[in-house]
């Protein structure tokens, strides 16, 4: 579900496509969906314009969140419930959709219709010793992220 909505995001233009020569490509700098949770940061210093997290500032941690590094992650596995109880102030439906906007939107895809066109949960466990300490629910079936549930059900003709 989550490559289908890299397909479905450049297909329908929800956003631009990632590997466009100019930094922030026109579809992705007019996106209604894009700029729910991104903003683009100006050009400074030797650096092109790019876009960065809406939340970046406020939950630093999320900034950090680097799938796929297995040894070399930067964050560890004591700091996950902090990370989660970030994330649970976002508008992100998943840990994965942090990573970028075009993750974002295919996260937002995937967990819509996992969880509201096939009615299957979507829950994230923070165990410690075998035991639940943190509990994570998408921001798409708790009610945090109603625009983002919006684009999707229209998007999905629903």
């Amino acid at each position: 579900l989550h490559e289908l909505g890299h397909v479905l995001g450049l297909g329908l233009r929800v956003h631009g496509y990632w590997d466009d020569p100019q930094p922030v490509p026109p579809a992705t700098r007019n996106s209604p969906f894009v700029a729910l949770s991104w903003r683009i940061a100006p050009a400074r210093g030797g650096t092109q314009e790019h876009v960065v997290s809406r939340y970046a500032e406020q939950f630093p941690l999320l900034s950090q969140v680097a799938f796929y590094r297995f040894e070399r992650a930067p964050l560890t596995l004591a700091q996950a419930p902090r990370v989660y109880g970030e994330l649970q102030e976002t508008n992100f439906p998943s840990l994965y959709a942090t990573q970028e906007l075009f993750d974002d939107f295919a996260e937002t895809f995937a967990v819509y219709v996992h969880t509201m066109l096939l009615g299957r949960p979507y829950r994230v466990e923070v165990l410690r010793d075998g035991r639940v300490v943190q509990t994570y629910h998408s921001c798409l079936t708790d009610g945090g992220c109603p625009r983002k549930f919006a684009v999707m059900k229209a998007l999905l003709g629903e």
